[in-house]
């Protein structure tokens, strides 16, 4: 608990954040990629009574974006409109109405809502903040466009002829998403070489085959570097108030103060904003990889117990969270990390860097023996400002997110790595001249139909 306090980015002396970060876009893109994989519903006040292999992942450990289809038109019918001619469209973002109700720029999407204005998703965490909700409506968009260049004879890839529109729809999506995922995520923040050494081994790799599970070191501490990479303040679009600040975005949802449900004009993202789409002047680049984490996150707005008192102790801190969260799995030390990956270790001098503003934090790491057994997140976050230059994550964390990642996808006999000699997005003429789904900026272009 003490130690996320001195994780605070201060929003009035911010620090001077290195000029070729990656767009923003691309924090909300790994924040989705994680819900996609891994969703541990044990409550932090038990969760050092239930070890990490005894718990149940709510979600489907491939990167098969069952987030986003459930367990499909039979197994999940509420995510799915389902007329006999369009039967495995997955519901309008913002439902038929909306559909038609667009910006001129054709941007204007919520998530599918009830009447009572509640979303119908596959993964509810995906409403937690404006820019991720809208991200979610981007996928929900892409399959459906997808099911229309099926449909229309445009998309057409000869192993999948025997299957069904949805089901040609849907496999082609996750091609295009892992291929994404793959080449255009992980390159930007994951060491160039141990990327490059991942990819050409990746038939060695295997994340947990034989029961798909998700390894800990990944899911509560190497891939929440995202954390880290949340600004304090957002340019949403031009307008009145050009930058929002993270605050307002994490309570624009239905479980807001007051809720919001539906979409408002003002709200909608201008996404050349957040990826390389259009030449915009001004863009959210993403804040520096190290452990100052954005003021709002250590405020959020609802707050979680931490104990069994009665009333429970409390905590609004997401960097408090990860790290109980990780003592309690009990997350090996930053330190044991790397000895077993064989990456170098931090010094102690590494481990206290730091700015002006955190005077007595070599006191404090030293008092609780966090210099030699450094909680992996922290360490994570650390070794990337120290060996990454707050832009890539270091050897140790590009490892665990690298291997991961490619390795679940090695393990996934149906993936983009395992379709004979591999899978490349074809060039189909949704545009003129032809154009690959190569990118996030193309994948949202198309979604959106944007030019």
């Amino acid at each position: 608990m003490k130690l996320a306090t001195f994780m605070l980015d201060d929003p009035d002396n911010p620090p001077e954040h290195p000029p070729t970060m990656p767009l923003s876009g691309f924090v909300y893109f790994a924040q989705f990629a994680l819900h996609d994989l891994s969703f541990d519903r044990t409550p932090l006040v038990i969760a050092r009574c239930i070890p990490p292999e005894n718990r149940v992942n709510h979600r489907s450990p491939f990167l098969d974006l069952d987030s986003v289809y459930g367990e499909g038109p039979e197994g999940s019918p509420q995510l799915y409109y389902l007329p006999k001619n369009r039967r495995g469209q997955l519901l309008p973002p913002g439902n038929e109405r909306l559909l038609l109700d667009k910006t001129p720029g054709g941007e204007l999407i919520d998530l599918p809502r009830t009447g009572a204005g509640r979303p119908v998703l596959g993964d509810l965490r995906n409403e937690e903040n404006l820019i991720l909700a809208q991200l979610h409506a981007v996928i929900l968009r892409f399959h459906n466009r997808m099911m229309d260049l099926v449909d229309s004879g445009v998309a057409t890839e000869p192993r999948l002829a025997r299957l069904s529109t949805f089901e040609q729809a849907r496999q082609l999506a996750v091609w295009h998403y892992q291929y994404v995922l793959i080449h255009d995520l992980l390159p930007q923040f994951v060491d160039n070489t141990i990327f490059d050494e991942t990819i050409a081994n990746y038939r060695s790799l295997s994340a947990c085959p034989n029961n798909g599970c998700i390894p800990v070191e990944f899911a509560l501490a190497a891939f929440r570097f995202g954390h880290s990479l949340v600004r304090n303040n957002y340019i949403i679009k031009p307008g009145s108030h050009p930058r929002e600040s993270l605050s307002t975005l994490l309570n624009l949802n239905s479980m807001g103060n007051p809720p919001m449900l539906k979409l408002q004009d003002e709200w909608v993202i201008e996404w050349g904003r957040f990826f390389n789409i259009q030449p915009f002047g001004d863009r959210n680049m993403a804040h520096s990889l190290d452990t100052h984490i954005a003021l709002a996150l250590h405020s959020l707005p609802g707050p979680v117990p931490i104990d069994c008192a009665s009333p429970p102790h409390t905590t609004r801190s997401l960097p408090a969270v990860t790290l109980l969260r990780g003592a309690r799995s009990g997350l090996p030390s930053g330190q044991r990390v790397a000895d077993a990956l064989g990456a170098p270790r931090l010094t102690e001098a590494d481990l206290v860097w730091q700015d002006p503003a955190n005077p007595d934090l070599g006191e404090f790491l030293s008092r609780n023996n966090f210099l030699t057994e450094t909680p992996l997140w922290y360490y994570i976050l650390q070794e990337a400002a120290i060996k990454g230059n707050r832009q890539r994550l270091g050897p140790v964390g590009s490892r665990i997110v690298a291997e991961t990642i490619v390795g679940l996808l090695a393990a996934d006999p149906n993936s983009v790595l395992n379709r004979g000699t591999g899978w490349n997005p074809p060039s189909w003429s949704w545009k003129t001249p032809p154009v690959q789904i190569n990118d996030m900026e193309t994948l949202v272009q198309f979604a959106l139909d944007l030019p």
